[in-house]
């Protein structure tokens, strides 16, 4: 069971993240609400169908655990800090090398 860190880029408001996990590739878009000062994540099929919609990203939960679509990936994917501070990630906190990573654990 491997974990991966997915690349994404929360220096931009609105961004869609081509990513295979479990041997699928998936759409992520990822979307920061200045108001909310938060990030939300939709997983959508290839072609752009969704699967789940409007997950907050909170750290060290699975970001789809209530999705029950029969195409969502096995695996868990989770907002994971690097050191003590658990809170959720603000602009530019998330991604790669940043204080919150986006991990995928896969299904085993």
């Amino acid at each position: 069971m491997a974990t991966l860190t997915i690349p994404v880029d929360s220096s931009r408001a609105f961004t869609t993240t081509r990513t295979t996990l479990d041997g699928v590739t998936y759409l992520l878009r990822l979307r920061y609400v200045q108001r909310l000062k938060c990030f939300y994540l939709d997983l959508l099929a290839e072609d752009g169908s969704a699967i789940a919609l409007g997950a907050r990203v909170v750290t060290n939960w699975p970001l789809f655990a209530r999705s029950r679509h029969p195409r969502k990936p096995p695996g868990i994917l989770m907002a994971v800090p690097d050191g003590g501070d658990t809170s959720t990630p603000n602009f530019g906190e998330l991604g790669i090398g940043k204080r919150v990573e986006l991990l995928y654990r896969e299904a085993g």
